[in-house]
């Protein structure tokens, strides 16, 4: 028990550490040795915990996410489907990655590596969680899809967000904005599996009336 709470929050230091070098350096910049050093752990003992530097910004991120779900729920005036959850928490989640200018350099310089890397936008911990998502939101309204068929649409959500994402911080988009994108990224997959598109229009809607009344702004990824 003890030997786990240690790794518990050596792991924890690590992320806190690495949210700071990302935050003040960027994504691009920031190495494995500098956060181990930050621990006051040898880089073996880091790599124990996390095996490559995208797999701390997947850990990062999935507890960043799963923040914007709690506050959604707490904020939400009725009971919320995984599918409505998703859309609703997704707004902040971009807008708070994509606005602030250090965090968004992070987060564009994180996403060309996965772009160039990566067949598994987020890494594993990220991709499990939103893929968890997907399962139960298609398993609410009664979808049932070949496991290949889904795997191939999951596949090109991902590769959808990684370009999407860079191309809003190029300017690429032109007057879309990260509502807008944010609600596209959630519904393609969905409409690819069979999710109406008219039910996936109400739920948009609604996720952007729910952004303009709920303050999502004190959570942040990095700070």
């Amino acid at each position: 028990m003890a030997e786990k709470k240690k790794n518990s929050s050596t792991r924890e230091r690590i992320i806190e550490n690495a949210k700071k070098h990302f935050y003040c350096d960027g994504y691009s910049k920031t190495r494995m040795q500098d956060i181990a050093d930050d621990t006051g752990i040898a880089l073996g003992s880091l790599s124990y915990h996390f095996k490559k530097k995208e797999a701390i910004v997947s850990s990062i991120l999935k507890i960043f996410l799963e923040r914007l779900y709690d506050h959604t729920l707490e904020n939400a005036q009725k009971p919320l489907n995984a599918l409505e959850l998703h859309f609703y928490a997704s707004i902040p989640y971009y807008e708070n990655l994509l606005t602030e200018e250090n965090t968004k350099r992070f987060y564009y310089e994180f996403t060309q590596a996965q772009s160039v890397h990566s067949t598994n936008y987020g890494g594993s911990e990220l991709a499990d969680f939103i893929t968890e998502v997907y399962h139960q939101s298609l398993k609410d309204y009664h979808i049932f899809v070949d496991d290949a068929y889904a795997n191939m649409a999951q596949k090109f959500g991902y590769g959808g967000r990684v370009q999407m994402v860079i191309d809003y911080v190029e300017g690429a988009l032109g007057t879309v904005n990260i509502a807008e994108m944010a609600n596209f990224l959630s519904s393609s997959r969905e409409m690819l599996l069979g999710v109406p598109k008219a039910e996936l229009d109400r739920i948009g809607q609604e996720a952007i009336a729910f952004n303009r009344e709920v303050d999502f702004s004190s959570i942040m990824p990095l700070t």
